[in-house]
């Protein structure tokens, strides 16, 4: 149309696309047939595929009896306008969504310091009591005493560099995806962490369980901080709580769930099964069987929710204990 007059003796179908001309339409006839003004907000597609928004009313054309004789239509372009409600209207989400997962950290972080003290405060009362007790030379014995209490103050290092671990995973943000040999870079180091542990009780690491051998060659796309810290939690709970000479393996295969493709990774042993009771709780936040902050295999859980994954427990066929951790495949 390069003129006004172009349109004249034109209908909406002659002008609009047919969804918006049906439209269009039925308003005019709408407000022809009611007598009501109608105030609208009406998009409206151009031939180059542009989309614009304009703020339409509509009222009855009257003759001079009063009698309805058509309808007369006024159109704002406010297309800027809307935009910037949008441009707004996202701002505004992502700020909700920022707001809410700030309030989840502090909320984490203040628990994790409440379990923390928790945990510290007992043997720094205790510690405090030899020391006051050595001073008054009420201690006979002070070579076991001093023992003692290196042994304490070394479980707090344990407790204090576990907690600082958790706090920087919990500042870490979202999950870095990156290609990790899962056989040489994750296995191999987590077994040599526990090296000393597992030699203390006799555990050992027993490919012949049917877990992955440690010259095996295995890549998944994953973060691999928020990977190690899950297998760190689980090994260790193998190491701390079963029995002297319980041998563990660390399993893979890939497997479909909903539709997508998932790395199944398996921590599983072959000690005293876990009870029924510690199963229905162990994933609950400050759940401990004694000895730990309670933390551990929640927040293991939502490192793995945070991966898109899952973490849960289930019983092998032959009746092992058995934690899976699925994270998706990335191709």
């Amino acid at each position: 149309m390069k003129s006004y007059l172009d349109v004249i003796g034109k209908t909406d179908h002659d002008l609009f696309p047919k969804e918006e001309a049906d439209k269009t339409f039925a308003d005019t006839m709408r407000v022809i047939e009611t007598g009501i003004t109608l105030h609208t907000i009406e998009s409206l597609t151009l031939p180059i595929g542009i989309t614009c928004w304009y703020s339409v009313e509509k009222c009855p054309l009257r003759d001079p009896d009063g009698n309805i004789i058509g309808s007369i239509c006024t159109s704002r372009d406010i297309t800027k306008q809307i935009a910037t409600q949008e441009e707004l209207k996202e701002a505004n989400r992502k700020y909700a969504e920022a707001n809410e997962k700030l309030e989840e950290m502090s909320k984490n972080i203040l628990n994790l310091l409440a379990v923390a003290a928790h945990h510290l405060r007992s043997p720094l009362t205790s510690l405090a009591t030899d020391i006051k007790l050595m001073q008054r030379g009420l201690i006979k014995n002070q070579k076991v005493t001093f023992d003692d209490m290196l042994l304490r103050i070394s479980k707090m290092q344990e407790l204090i560099t576990r907690y600082l671990s958790i706090t920087a995973l919990m500042n870490k943000g979202e999950p870095t995806i990156e290609k990790i040999d899962f056989s040489v870079t994750v296995i191999p180091p987590i077994l040599d962490f526990f090296k000393k542990g597992m030699e203390e009780k006799k555990i050992k690491y027993d490919n012949s369980l049917g877990g992955i051998r440690t010259d095996a060659i295995l890549v998944l796309e994953t973060d691999q901080t928020y990977l190690d810290a899950i297998l760190k939690n689980l090994i260790g709970n193998v190491i701390k709580h079963s029995d002297e000479g319980t041998n563990f393996a660390v399993g893979h295969r890939i497997i479909t769930r909903d539709g997508k493709e998932f790395h199944e990774i398996n921590v599983f042993d072959n000690g005293t099964p876990i009870t029924e009771e510690v199963k229905e709780r162990m994933f609950n936040e400050g759940f401990s069987t004694g000895g730990s902050s309670g933390l551990g295999l929640a927040h293991s859980r939502s490192l793995a929710e945070k991966l898109g994954g899952y973490l849960f427990f289930k019983p092998t066929w032959d009746g092992y204990n058995n934690f899976i951790l699925q994270i998706p495949v990335i191709n």
